[in-house]
């Protein structure tokens, strides 16, 4: 053992020694090639991260959740819609309860949100007003919807948001519909929703080693060494790059469908802890988006084997939208009257 000791302290010391031979070489050699610092995390992409910074949007930065809705900021492409104080689109809530009251959250993204739609034609909203019809007159209780949907959301941003702001309301039910497309693309520079929360929420030693390494020459000559993919200058080039990117040889998704399936799991498991019944939908997609994104229907198959696994209610929404396309607006978001069948299909769910 000691002799084994005395070895490994050996060799540190031949690298060390080594190491310092070479920092002083370089060093009186003026050899310098200084590490460019590493870009900032990319929150959403390059462009929206600027007006997020700049305050300029209904978004803000959170380190949990990467962007939340921002209290009091006007929603996109609105004029006199606001989002509410407690960070949601459309009515406030008391965070108790009321007694007898039956409460209903929707978990996604702006499918969920009602993007190009006033708050009264998204299917949060419609859903509450479907409810409140069907109770009987002698039934006073009040049903209230809760229109958790975000734009942007995956699931990972899905499961934290529930836990984090709408486990607090203890909705009766909890609907979940993500694996739209934002799962699915490309994650920037590569690095995973789950990556990017852990490098959000410690930065810490790795960044601050990094920093400290990069001060001496030896380093910064091995990196300068290392082989790295140049992005060409020119216009047909560059876009050639990026067509090839988007074609998949490089392409790393936010959220890739093994762990959609865990993260979809999890949700599952922490909505009915507390309390909740859970139903899954799986979000439609025109034949287009499914054709250049393939691997866009293995979201949904996993959502049904989720919902079969932990015995949670499923709804495929993609085979109803794909006999009507005048319910899309565009590749995956519903006109207002694709969020009304959306309702109407939740509420003869819901006892």
């Amino acid at each position: 053992m000691i002799r084994f000791a005395r070895r490994a302290l050996g060799g540190v010391l031949v690298i060390f020694v080594v190491f310092a031979s070479v920092e002083f070489v370089l060093v009186t050699a003026g050899v310098s090639r200084p590490i460019e610092a590493p870009p900032p995390i990319v929150i959403w992409n390059q462009k929206k991260d600027e007006v997020i910074r700049g305050g300029s949007t209904m978004f803000r930065f959170d380190p949990h959740l990467f962007w939340d809705l921002a209290p009091g900021a006007l929603t996109a492409n609105s004029r006199d819609e606001m989002i509410n104080p407690a960070g949601f689109r459309g009515a406030v809530l008391d965070v108790v309860k009321p007694p007898g009251t039956f409460r209903v959250a929707c978990l996604g993204d702006s499918s969920t949100f009602g993007v190009f739609c006033r708050a009264g034609e998204a299917y949060p909203a419609l859903l509450e007003t479907i409810l409140a019809s069907k109770r009987k007159p002698a039934e006073s209780a009040a049903v209230e919807v809760l229109n958790a949907g975000v734009p942007g959301y995956t699931v990972f941003q899905g499961k934290v948001a529930f836990e984090r702001k709408v486990a607090p309301y203890r909705p009766d039910v909890v609907v979940a519909m993500f694996g739209a497309i934002n799962d699915e693309i490309s994650a920037k520079g590569r690095v995973t929703d789950a990556e990017k929360a852990s490098r959000l929420l410690y930065p810490g030693l790795l960044d601050r080693a990094a920093r400290f390494l990069s001060r001496y020459r030896t380093v910064q000559l091995l990196a300068s060494l290392a082989p790295r993919r140049e992005i060409p200058e020119g216009r047909a080039e560059r876009k050639a790059f990026k067509e090839e990117h988007l074609a998949g040889r490089e392409e790393t998704p936010r959220v890739g469908v093994a762990e959609f399936s865990r993260l979809s799991t999890l949700l599952v498991e922490s909505a009915q802890r507390s309390g909740a019944d859970v139903i899954l939908l799986g979000p439609p997609r025109t034949p287009g988006l499914l054709e250049r994104y393939p691997d866009l229907r293995a979201y949904n198959a996993s959502l049904a084997d989720v919902a079969r696994s932990r015995g949670v209610a499923f709804l495929d929404l993609e085979p109803i939208f794909l006999a009507d396309l005048s319910l899309f607006i565009d590749e995956v978001h519903p006109t207002p009257e694709g969020h009304r069948l959306i309702a109407e299909r939740l509420a003869e769910m819901i006892p």
